[in-house]
């Protein structure tokens, strides 16, 4: 399994002891997906269940996620929505997504979530056309376009919206577009 960045093995093992409460349909996805060669891809279950905590503290209820792989992060987000919420989440992977739907399916919570395949550019570009916005924005994708994504995040960005953005790159090829947006 992945580690929690910055923490040591004692702390991590405290926080899963005290903190995790991991469903049974999540421990099946996180298992499987870590059988898959690209299995260290995935979050672990403490930034999941970090991601639950802010889908509810900032009362989202309507979610963009940018990098599907095999739906973890979306799962843990719908869990934690409304009923009336819902999530829109972006890849291109047909292997990745299907394992994805299968426990959004499991879970009972595919009804809150949609699937647009293909680049990721397209996709907001596309729900930019359609005036769609958004209470929260997790970027999680192809590293040397976040810059990118971070720009046309922000134009789907509801007002007073979060952006949360995993493994902030800030690296020679792609600091200079994030530095941009802001």
């Amino acid at each position: 399994m992945p580690k929690d960045i910055n923490l040591t093995e004692k702390l991590q093992d405290y926080c899963h002891h005290h903190f995790l409460n991991e469903s049974r349909v999540l421990q099946a996805l996180r298992k499987q997906t870590q059988t898959m060669p690209e299995g260290s891809m995935q979050i672990t279950p403490l930034q999941g269940q970090l991601l639950g905590f802010l889908v509810k503290m900032t009362n989202a209820k309507t979610i963009l996620e940018i990098g599907t792989y095999t739906g973890y992060s979306s799962l843990t987000m719908a869990l934690s929505l409304p009923e009336e919420g819902r999530i829109i989440t972006c890849d291109r992977n047909v292997k990745w997504t299907n394992v994805a739907k299968k426990y959004w399916e499991l879970a009972g919570v595919s009804h809150k979530i949609t699937l647009m395949m293909g680049k990721a550019v397209d996709s907001l570009q596309k729900l930019i056309q359609q005036q769609e916005t958004f209470d929260l924005v997790l970027i999680d994708a192809d590293k040397s376009n976040y810059g990118t994504y971070l720009e046309l995040s922000l134009s789907l960005l509801n007002p007073n919206g979060v952006i949360l953005v995993d493994n902030m790159p800030c690296t020679p090829k792609t600091g200079h577009k994030v530095k941009r947006v802001f």
